[in-house]
């Protein structure tokens, strides 16, 4: 716990939220370092956060479905105080019953943007496939995830493409929404996919 103490510069990001725990025993547990990231504060309090309130709202809309998160090691980002390793993408697979499934995934840094990806992309990003048994139509088309739920007077990440989000553009730099920048999207972007899947 010592290590995302003061000056530690990152939160102890949940993967399963504590929001949702049904009691205040189970919350007090989610604290547990098996299930906690070191997670960047824009990431953990920002955009995952309203991504995590999307998730739960869906679940009570639909009755129930499949939910696994996890860290994303693509590129050295470093450890937290020499000790902890600080993944470079978190994400969200998502697998609703009857209806399909698919994945957010956000970088770990202060990107105010998301992409929503098949759990086939996920599964070769990340190199972990959390729905191996799913049937191969549903794995290579992504439900149509909701956008995130922001909090009151925060703004909403915006929506890109996974091949902006796995590039390595500034974080601040987020792609306007218009289609003259969708077709100027530059080549290095497409290289450091392409780089990140031949791994």
């Amino acid at each position: 716990m010592n290590d995302y103490g003061r000056g530690a510069g990152f939160d102890r990001g949940h993967l399963a939220p504590s929001g949702d725990f049904g009691d205040k025993e189970s919350q007090a547990e989610s604290f547990s370092l098996a299930n906690v990231i070191p997670q960047h504060p824009f990431s953990n309090r920002r955009t995952w956060s309203h991504l995590e309130t999307s998730t739960r709202r869906l679940v009570r809309k639909v009755g129930a479905a499949y939910v696994v998160t996890g860290p994303a090691f693509i590129r050295d980002a470093g450890t937290l105080r020499g000790r902890i390793q600080i993944p470079d993408f978190v994400w969200k697979a998502i697998y609703v019953p009857g209806m399909g499934a698919a994945a957010y995934i956000a970088r770990n840094d202060a990107t105010p943007a998301y992409s929503v990806v098949s759990i086939a992309e996920l599964a070769h990003f990340v190199g972990v496939d959390p729905f191996p048994s799913l049937p191969a139509p549903m794995r290579m088309t992504a439900l149509d995830l909701p956008p995130p739920t922001p909090h009151p007077g925060e703004r909403v990440a915006r929506k890109v493409s996974f091949a902006w989000l796995a590039g390595a553009e500034s974080p601040t730099a987020v792609p306007a929404a218009d289609p003259l920048h969708k077709l100027a999207r530059t080549a290095s972007t497409m290289m450091a996919l392409a780089a990140a899947y031949a791994r």
